[in-house]
């Protein structure tokens, strides 16, 4: 059975299930969310964590040493249930092993640990990937939190580190393409239309920054995100809905018509070797 867990200090109050260790809730000292609640009309996720791939494989399916394996859009974290290792009111942090499930889709021993630290405005998140296997494992993680934007998206606004061109690689049939758009103008500021999520994601493999704000087309609410450990960001949405998603990646989903099955040759996968260990982190700022 899934527990939420709540942790608290003066100025944040955040709310994570075990399953899938997945953040329900981030409410100010006034009690204003700022995570989009899940509604199963529209979207039911809120801010799925995304292991062992990002985005999809072509036909759902991928091959190590021979052998062809299944696994789904996105990893099977997001569908996991996790074990709390640890919480002190202000942190709190999960655990996800490997299982007799997990094993026939992804044949690797592994501890996948994801911290929650409230430190004033921010809550810290980290993903720490520990290879438990003698071989090399291949993985790749991601953050998926939907932000609220009661107002709706048109006109609210990204405001990046630094200028970027924002090269939006199209999405074909659940893939990357090789297909891209120029959505910026070199500036530092994409302002977000529902039209841009018409097919899928804006996906800027190619991003320069590592943190950027989300400013609502009324600048009520202003949410910095800062990713320095990942290497690509997607923002997505359902088209016309009133939340979206800010998502730093490390992997990519399969290339459109690409041939290969082989996990070792996938776009932008990690290798990480028997007993080595990864972390990732990102920050969200309530400004």
């Amino acid at each position: 059975m899934s527990e939420l867990i709540t942790i608290k200090n003066e100025r944040l109050t955040a709310t994570v299930s075990t399953l899938g260790a997945e953040l329900q809730s981030l409410c100010d000292k006034d009690g204003k969310e700022y995570i989009w609640q899940g509604d199963p009309a529209v979207w039911s996720g809120r801010a799925p964590i995304l292991f062992p791939i990002c985005g999809g494989l072509k036909d759902n399916r991928y091959t190590l040493g021979g052998k062809e394996y299944e696994l789904s859009k996105h990893g099977f974290a997001k569908r996991s249930e996790f074990a709390l290792v640890h919480t002190d009111g202000k942190s709190a942090v999960f655990s996800l092993r490997e299982s007799e499930e997990t094993l026939r889709s992804y044949p690797f021993r592994f501890e996948f640990l994801v911290s929650f630290t409230l430190v004033d405005e921010s809550l810290c998140v980290g993903f720490k990937v520990n290879n438990l296997s003698d071989e090399t494992m291949y993985f790749s993680c991601g953050a998926h939190e939907g932000f609220s934007l009661p107002d709706g998206i048109d006109g609210a606004r990204v405001i990046f580190e630094k200028p970027e061109q924002h090269k939006n690689y199209k999405v074909t049939e659940g893939l990357l393409d090789t297909v891209y758009e120029n959505l910026g103008d070199g500036s530092d500021t994409l302002t977000l239309k529902r039209e841009l999520f018409a097919v899928d994601a804006v996906v800027l493999p190619e991003i320069v920054s590592r943190s950027l704000t989300l400013v609502s087309a009324d600048s009520s609410r202003k949410i910095k995100v800062e990713f320095p450990d990942f290497e690509h960001l997607l923002i997505w949405q359902v088209c016309g809905a009133d939340y979206v998603c800010i998502e730093p990646w490390s992997g990519l989903p399969d290339i459109y018509g690409g041939k290969s099955f082989a996990i070792e040759e996938k776009e932008s996968i990690t290798p990480l070797g028997a007993g080595e260990s990864l972390t990732y982190r990102h920050k969200i700022t309530i400004l």
